[in-house]
């Protein structure tokens, strides 16, 4: 099997599409005193780069989003209502 180089992409930060969470609770702080909201691309799978958010998992039990190489956001469409219930614009993407 031949092995591939891992595949970095770059995002200007990782915050919850559905809460809006933002992936540390206090990044003034110094690096150890940090807490996570958001466990930033756990897992790569796909042309996806998975993100779980520790506040959506609390409180309806599924926190997983990703982003895409595109840097687009992909979520689980029974999670878009809270995104729509913002106010924001989600478009809807057939695979």
């Amino acid at each position: 099997m031949e092995e591939s180089a891992p595949k970095i992409v770059l995002v200007d930060g990782c915050d919850c599409p559905v809460c809006g969470a933002t992936e540390v609770v206090d990044n003034t702080l110094p690096v150890r005193e940090w807490r996570i909201n958001v466990r930033a691309h756990k897992v790569y799978i796909d042309g996806l780069s998975w993100s779980e958010c520790l506040l959506c998992k609390a409180s309806d039990g599924d926190g997983w989003f990703a982003h895409d190489d595109e840097g687009n956001v992909v979520v689980n469409p029974s999670r878009i209502p809270a995104i729509e219930a913002r106010g924001e614009t989600v478009e809807r993407v057939q695979r």
